[in-house]
């Protein structure tokens, strides 16, 4: 039985092809300075009452992929995310994504702010879906 449950799962073609190891390999904003303080910042943490929280991981390079989960079922529409550099920002990774068996609720466009928020000069405005978790990149 779990051998039947691994192939129909696991093994099958459309599941396979959205694995996001490839997304890790090719962030080493994701393990290049995975001991050193200055790989991480925290971008929010004090957000109780949204019951989210995002960071950002920082490659040697100065680039950076930030990560941003949402901890309740209730989806912000307009939430507000940090962002420590100017610039366009995509969405590569949102575990709502129908690909990943979620509702479909995507960030297609990110909008670059000058307002500032959690300390940082810019801040983008997107959509956070329930119960999930969003990696951005910059473009």
């Amino acid at each position: 039985m779990l051998q039947d449950f691994e192939q129909s799962r696991f093994h099958d073609e459309e599941t396979s092809n959205h694995c996001p190891l490839h997304e890790y390999q090719n962030a080493p904003a994701l393990w290049q300075k995975d001991v050193m303080s200055s790989g991480f910042q925290w971008l929010i943490g004090d957000d109780g009452s949204g019951n989210t929280l995002a960071f950002a991981r920082w490659a040697d390079d100065g680039s950076a992929l930030i990560s941003v989960t949402n901890f309740s079922p209730v989806p912000h529409e307009r939430y507000r995310l940090p962002v420590p550099k100017s610039g366009r920002w995509k969405e590569i990774i949102n575990t709502d994504s129908l690909k990943y068996g979620g509702s479909g609720f995507v960030n297609s466009d990110l909008v670059l702010t000058d307002v500032e928020s959690h300390g940082c000069e810019n801040s983008l405005l997107m959509r956070l879906p329930p119960l999930a978790t969003i990696w951005i990149s910059q473009a």
